[in-house]
């Protein structure tokens, strides 16, 4: 004892000799109640002293205001986050995981599983599908039959009976009426436009196929009743052109867009706000496949090329109130979103590394995208996720493991409410109503659920 007090005060004594003091037990030194790291930080051989501590300051506890890293600040620190320990909690998280439910499409006349063509979702959440059924006439013929999923139970209504037809599409108009388009496979050149009128019933309006020999793509109804359909023209031994045919003064006319552009599944057209016209497509030049929007103005077509970095695979896109485009695809290492909200094309990558395999896209009230796609496994089985953005990036969450999907289309679309609905090969998937409460409140809205 007497031996530690002697070495005590002389290492006082020492201590003195430089201006410092110990802090007990630390190792610490304090000069004029300022905290040092160690003796040699107290004064720099230079004399400077390093930026003090001061044991009555401690670290505030809003230094940090986002401790678990999920891009929202606490309660405690002014932030939203009603639980700053788990990154999985915030005001943009799912609410419950495993909140999705599934259901086969079945054809309520033969009780046998539907693939429909096309789908699209109205803002009261009523969804509307086109494609074959079943009818009195198979397996010589069949039917072109409309499906509509409302208040949770699926009806028919048959549009064009005991024909053979194919390449159908769907689309709402402003008024919410569905309108369908098809070919006839048995009557070469002529298709088919339907709109669903009272009680069920179609009327039907055959015209000269406008895109030639070739498949025509996604359309829409202009408020006049003006349709515009995108698809490909080819003259006799002549280049493939992506091409947009309207209906407008009584008759087909055809305005190439792009002579570098595909159809089908790997183009989108949206119909803006403002009455303007845009598509997006996978286009093949001689260097390689290119991401391209062109816009439809007073003097043309403006073409916009937004990246090399795609494959030829399924596009999608929406027009937000301001007049921005917002684009999905899948790249070379999986599905990536693509906007010019900024004035410029920026590309970023939804899922890195995962993969793609088919892409749908929707906004919601607030102009955020929302995204589902396809992840291909090892096993070759495509996992379902859904994706949105936030500001502190994507939220990503699975949706169903092994959903392999009709060819890589999926049919997206949000609701009025922002619940999602995806209709691909027979499934149709929804987030709507939540999931049963599982005693947390993921998204900090003081619901569970």
């Amino acid at each position: 004892m007497r031996r530690s007090a002697l070495w005590g005060i002389l290492f006082a004594a020492v201590a003195g000799c430089y201006g410092w003091t110990p802090l007990l037990g630390d190792g610490r030194g304090v000069e004029g109640g300022a905290e040092y790291a160690s003796v040699e930080d107290a004064a720099d051989p230079d004399g400077t002293p390093d930026a003090p501590v001061y044991p009555d300051a401690p670290p505030g506890p809003c230094d940090v205001p986002d401790l678990d890293g999920d891009g929202w600040a606490s309660y405690a620190c002014g932030g939203a986050d009603c639980d700053d320990s788990n990154p999985d909690i915030h005001p943009e998280a799912p609410d419950n995981a495993g909140r999705w439910t599934f259901e086969t499409i079945v054809d309520p006349y033969s009780g046998g599983d539907v693939s429909p063509d096309d789908a699209v979702v109205g803002s009261d959440g009523v969804v509307h599908a086109i494609g074959v059924g079943l009818g009195p006439g198979w397996p010589d013929l069949q039917d072109m039959v409309y499906f509509r999923l409302e208040g949770g139970a699926w009806s028919r209504d048959v549009v064009i009976p005991a024909e053979y037809l194919s390449q159908s599409r769907i689309t709402l108009d402003a008024a919410g009426i569905p309108h369908a388009m098809f070919q006839y496979d048995a009557r070469d050149g002529i298709a088919v436009h339907a709109v669903r009128e009272a009680f069920g019933s179609w009327r039907i309006e055959e015209f000269p196929r406008p895109m030639g020999s070739y498949s025509f793509g996604p359309f829409v109804v202009e408020p006049t009743g003006v349709i515009e359909v995108l698809g490909v023209d080819r003259t006799e031994d002549g280049p493939i052109v992506l091409s947009v045919a309207s209906s407008a003064a009584g008759g087909w006319t055809i305005e190439p867009i792009d002579p570098e552009g595909t159809a089908d599944d790997h183009t989108a057209m949206v119909l803006a706000p403002d009455g303007v016209l845009h598509v997006a497509y996978v286009a093949e030049t001689p260097g390689g496949i290119e991401l391209r929007c062109a816009a439809r103005g007073a003097a043309g077509w403006s073409i916009d090329v937004v990246t090399d970095r795609v494959l030829d695979g399924q596009v999608a896109l929406a027009v937000d109130s301001a007049g921005k485009r917002h684009v999905g695809a899948i790249g070379p290492d999986g599905a990536i979103y693509a906007t010019d909200a900024s004035g410029s094309w920026v590309v970023e990558p939804i899922d890195p590394d995962s993969g793609g395999f088919g892409i749908g896209l929707a906004l919601d009230r607030d102009g955020r995208p929302h995204v589902v796609y396809g992840v291909l496994g090892w096993s070759l089985d495509v996992d379902l996720r859904y994706a949105h953005r936030t500001e502190s990036g994507w939220v990503r969450e699975e949706v169903r493991a092994g959903a392999p999907p009709n060819g890589d289309a999926f049919r997206f679309g949000l609701d009025g409410t922002g619940a999602a609905h995806v209709v691909y090969d027979s499934t149709y998937a929804t987030n709507v109503g939540g999931a049963p409460p599982d005693g947390i409140d993921q998204d900090c809205d003081g619901i569970d659920g």
